[in-house]
């Protein structure tokens, strides 16, 4: 590597570290502008562009790095995490498996095998591959942390907690964790528990976008209505086409009778998605409390042309019958 060279890839990894993640991929394309053999230098701009969200690009990244060396066993774990959160859960396994032919004890890419295992519901081979990452490294929190998801999707909450209660003797600032916890936390209906994790997740990072969400969840669970709406208003100053906060927040000035305000935010989440079956299910609620039946009506039938089978679809129906009740009686007042 020239020293230009090195410099421009010592600036894009100090970028990435930092987050700063379009930085990051300025410097790595002068890297490759010099030397497109660069591998390295492909495989951290595919992490900056997955942790951007922009996962074709990545992609790409990741396949150009292993035509240049197809034994860096990063990119190949790199892809593996990226397929994984496509949900391309098969392919993913692929790529961890050429890590593990190079490197049979990478305790990183055994924690991370695991954890697709447990997505695709194979749970027995995903905790044994995590027990394998972590009898060779006990200090792998991400292995603590993905044992924790696995054993949280089995409905075995308390025991998820203990496994990310380790995580966290690890790495204290790991706001996944923390999150997670306040996951699992909230199912077993611990809802002051749940806002204090999501406090903690602030305190790092107070642009964690789940964490304002679920705060204002258990803030709407304990009946804290006023304070649930400000966290749903933090998601949609970091988000504002997050539907399911317009929703809740929908619903949260629901409970406080302001019907109309109410309204206003189940169209911001039809806007951002029209076929939102519960949104639009809430706002035909809220027109038929404030008497609009004509309105409420045609809102229902909305929800029930959506997905005629479904609950929803069912209780429109029922909320049409009673609607169209109330109308008649009204004509023989």
């Amino acid at each position: 590597m020239t020293n230009e060279e090195n410099n421009y890839f010592e600036k894009g990894l100090e970028f990435l570290n930092k987050g700063l993640y379009k930085e990051a991929i300025i410097n790595f394309d002068e890297v490759l502008k010099i030397n497109q053999e660069n591998d390295a230098a492909w495989s951290n701009k595919g992490l900056a562009f997955s942790n951007l969200g922009k996962y074709d690009e990545a992609n790409i990244c990741y396949d150009e790095a292993l035509k240049i060396n197809p034994k860096n066993i990063d990119t190949w774990n790199d892809k593996g995490v990226l397929l994984d959160r496509l949900g391309k859960y098969d392919e993913a396994i692929i790529c961890y498996d050429e890590v593990l032919k190079i490197n049979p004890e990478n305790d990183r890419t055994l924690s991370n095998k695991g954890l697709t295992l447990g997505n695709l519901g194979r749970n027995d081979e995903a905790i044994k591959c995590i027990n394998e990452a972590l009898e060779i490294n006990p200090d792998n929190d991400a292995a603590w942390s993905n044992k924790g998801d696995v054993t949280n999707n089995l409905g075995k909450y308390d025991e998820a907690i203990t496994y990310y209660n380790e995580a966290l003797k690890i790495n204290p600032e790991n706001v996944d964790t923390w999150h997670n916890i306040g996951v699992a936390l909230s199912y077993l209906g611990r809802y002051e528990e749940v806002i204090n994790c999501c406090d903690e997740v602030l305190k790092i990072n107070p642009r964690y976008e789940n964490a304002w969400y679920n705060k204002g969840l258990a803030l709407d669970n304990l009946g804290r209505s006023d304070e649930a709406i400000i966290c749903y208003d933090e998601v949609l100053k970091i988000n504002p086409e997050n539907e399911n906060a317009w929703n809740n927040k929908g619903n949260a000035l629901g409970c406080l009778g302001r019907y109309g305000d109410a309204i206003i935010c189940f169209d911001k989440a039809l806007e951002t998605n029209p076929k939102n079956q519960w949104a639009l299910f809430n706002k035909g609620l809220a027109l038929s409390i404030l008497k609009m039946y004509d309105q409420a009506i045609e809102t229902f039938y909305q929800v029930i042309e959506l997905d005629p089978d479904s609950d929803f679809a069912n209780e429109a129906n029922k909320e049409i019958n009673e609607l169209k009740y109330k109308k008649s009686r009204k004509k023989y007042w």
